[in-house]
């Protein structure tokens, strides 16, 4: 194999590892019945919107964290090494929302205008 051809494979490495992400959802039991899911992964904008779909009326953020490892600079080849080692390294990078989902709206209730008053006069 050529180097050409090898460097290819070390590049593309990052993108065939993609699909093996892993996310966790997990719901949680509250005293009063309120949805809270705690969720798990690598990126926290996906679990942003994993929570997003999971609770159709908005919700709350109780506890938002995230974990990353590797270098820190603006080279590329240390930016490269990153996301590929984030690919491989499960411990490396990860984000965890622990979220409390809104209780759908509650419609007003409809008032009832009093009945007219009538006095007897007209007829």
């Amino acid at each position: 194999m050529n180097a050409r051809a090898m460097l290819l494979l070390i590049a593309s490495m990052p993108v065939a590892l993609s699909g093996c992400t892993q996310m966790q959802i997990k719901r949680l039991a509250t005293p009063d019945g309120s949805e809270v899911y705690e969720l798990r992964g690598r990126d926290p904008g996906r679990l942003a919107a994993i929570a997003s779909q999971q609770c159709i009326h908005g919700y709350d953020t109780l506890r938002q964290s995230q974990k990353s490892g590797g270098m820190e600079s603006d080279l590329k080849p240390a930016q490269w090494w990153n996301t590929a080692a984030s690919y491989l390294d499960d411990a490396g990078a990860q984000a965890q929302l622990l979220v409390s989902c809104k209780a759908a709206p509650v419609a007003p209730a409809a008032t009832v205008a009093p009945p007219a008053a009538t006095d007897g006069s007209a007829k």
